[in-house]
């Protein structure tokens, strides 16, 4: 499964290269000390950001299993977004951001995790096309 997360990473990569959009990859690990969740999430990495701690109720977990974007409590999953942001600026310094995220798709289960990488793999703009652009 470790291997496979980086393959996916690495073809999700591939596949917005040529689009506007950036891919930026976030490890949550659900956890109850930071030691064990990086240590795990070494495994998969590298992430450009990570969440660790906390359990079942860390900021990931609140954020993509229990709140805006609720699921069934399992791991491993994948999961997909589009993420817009508008900063405004002011006195040299953000004022104000604006965050917007959109659920592209999310793939519980190793299995399903599989298909989503051979999907993407076969047609590397299906993501693209998902985000509309």
């Amino acid at each position: 499964m470790h291997v496979l997360i980086q393959k996916l990473k690495d073809q999700i990569m591939k596949s917005v290269r040529d689009s506007n959009y950036r891919f930026t990859s976030t490890g949550i690990a659900i956890d109850r000390t930071y030691q064990k969740g990086v240590k795990f999430l070494k495994k998969t990495g590298p992430y450009n950001e990570v969440v660790s701690g906390g359990g079942w109720v860390n900021l990931g977990a609140n954020r993509y299993i229990w709140g805006e974007f609720s699921s069934r409590a399992v791991t491993p999953q994948v999961i997909i977004t589009e993420i817009s942001t508008r900063i405004t600026v002011a006195d040299n310094q953000v004022a104000f951001m604006d965050r917007n995220e959109r659920l592209l798709y999310r793939a519980i289960s190793a299995d399903e995790i599989l298909n989503f990488y051979n999907l993407i793999s076969k047609d590397p703009k299906m993501l693209t096309r998902m985000m509309g652009k």
